[in-house]
């Protein structure tokens, strides 16, 4: 990973932090899922009917 690169997930604070200082962007993938949905696969149609959203976030260690 270097600067410029663009990383989209659900990563942990301290990954993503690390995403931020070397100057790529992070994309987090926000998905409300119901306690039943955990651990599956959902379909794309499932994504956009839960209001899946994909937001920029710049993490910096204080």
């Amino acid at each position: 990973m270097q600067a410029g690169d663009i990383v989209i997930g659900t990563l942990p604070i301290h990954i993503a932090e690390q995403v931020c200082a070397k100057k790529a962007t992070f994309y987090f993938l926000s998905v409300n899922v119901s306690q039943e949905q955990r651990g599956q696969e959902l379909t794309s149609e499932q994504l956009v009917q839960q209001g899946c959203s994909i937001q920029p976030y710049y993490i910096q260690k204080l």
